[in-house]
């Protein structure tokens, strides 16, 4: 896109953004819900008063320290809504994406400050670190593979265990080199693990209310949520015909055995892994509370009637990545680690928020294949309708909670 085009389209949205900024404040003048503690927390340190915590706030300071706002040029629902809110997830998301721009520009030391913020503003973002620094050892080790390989280098016709055994053995031969590179990505990442063993856990406050869990569920919601989130693209006819194509690939017993198998484990996982937190069924103000109560578990077997889309929505993940990944050789490693970080941010959290999902779902954007035109029109347009809903009734339709306070609907 010309500089020129650019510049105008960033001043158009930030001029947009200022006028839903000042619509939002007029309608919604006090601080609402978590900004309750984040502005508060803000002033005392503008006065100075750097001990003085609020011990209802779970995360780092980031937010406070940095006080400015991000310039948001995406319409994702969840994000775009936060931005008009003092939360730290805005942030959060921009520094872990920026840090991961960093290093895929191997500018690794800028990498691990821009990692370091983001872990300020959330701790799960050091997860999102160690991808970064995993991905950035991936890619180095194949790129050395290549230059010092005669063949084309791995491909589709190599296993995902050949390509991981490849990039075992090559981080191993090139470990000094690698140190020295990704020190800055790796020193955040040890640094957070020492303050998790220094705090006796990963929050800073209200740590009863923030124990982690073994939430198996987690990751089954995010997925289904990320193709409803991206219907156009997942639940069309022409993306469940290639889905379905890549599951028969193989013979008819394995494909049974496959979907058998994915069946069974998503049944078991909800049998063992639902976990319900009492948030989700005291605080009607969020989304989340009548999609679990009208919804998921509006009948004693809807969780289970629910198996088929979490089904899809694996291997329609799966097949849009093999179409991305696979045109690049020896990418299939990433995707794993992607999938394996999913878990890990998601699986130890207890309460189902779709706030928390950001950036995974950003990375499982970038990183399958791009979907058309038509269906990333008819996605932006519905992500508008969806902003301009949420961000009416937020404002404009107000109810009061039991405790006698205003209460507004939000995600």
């Amino acid at each position: 896109m010309p500089i020129a085009n650019l510049t105008t389209l960033t001043a158009t949205f930030a001029v947009f953004g200022a006028v839903l900024v000042q619509w939002i404040t007029l309608h919604v003048p006090e601080p609402y819900m978590d900004e309750i503690f984040h502005i508060p927390q803000t002033q005392r340190y503008f006065n100075g008063q750097w001990t003085n915590w609020d011990p209802k706030i779970t995360t780092f300071p980031g937010l406070y320290l940095i006080g400015t706002g991000t310039l948001v040029c995406c319409l994702y629902p969840l994000h775009f809504f936060y931005t008009f809110l003092y939360y730290t997830d805005v942030a959060s998301t921009f520094f872990t994406l920026s840090a991961w721009l960093a290093a895929r520009k191997q500018r690794y030391r800028l990498a691990g400050l821009l990692g370091g913020f983001a872990v300020l503003m959330r701790q799960t973002n050091a997860v999102w670190v160690a991808f970064i620094a995993a991905r950035s050892v991936i890619e180095i080790c194949l790129l050395h593979y290549k230059q010092g390989s005669t063949s084309k280098g791995t491909g589709n016709s190599t296993s995902l265990v050949t390509d991981i055994l490849l990039v075992l053995q090559r981080a191993w031969t090139l470990r000094s080199a690698l140190l020295r590179l990704l020190w800055p990505l790796i020193s955040v990442v040890f640094t957070f693990a020492g303050f998790i063993l220094y705090n006796g856990g990963i929050v800073v406050g209200d740590k009863d209310n923030h124990v982690p869990v073994r939430h198996l569920m987690q990751p089954l919601y995010f997925v289904l949520y990320c193709t409803i989130c991206l219907a156009p693209a997942y639940w069309t006819p022409k993306t469940m015909e290639r889905t379905l194509a890549k599951t028969l690939t193989s013979s008819l017993f394995k494909t049974a055995s496959l979907l058998i198998s994915l069946a069974v484990s998503i049944a078991l996982s909800i049998f063992s892994g639902t976990l319900v937190h009492p948030f989700l069924l005291a605080d009607n103000r969020h989304y989340t509370f009548y999609l679990w109560r009208r919804v998921v578990n509006c009948t004693p077997w809807m969780r289970y009637a629910l198996i088929p889309a979490y089904m899809y929505s694996l291997l329609a993940l799966n097949a849009l990545f093999a179409g991305s990944c696979g045109k690049r050789a020896g990418q299939r490693p990433i995707e794993r680690v992607l999938f394996a970080t999913v878990a890990i941010v998601l699986i130890p959290a207890h309460l189902i928020e779709f706030r928390y999902y950001t950036v995974a779902f950003y990375a499982v954007f970038m990183m399958s294949s791009t979907p058309t035109v038509a269906a990333l029109a008819v996605t932006a347009g519905l992500f508008v309708v969806c902003n301009a809903l949420t961000l009416y009734i937020f404002a404009m339709r107000p109810f009061q909670w039991g405790d006698g306070s205003v209460a507004r609907f939000l995600w």
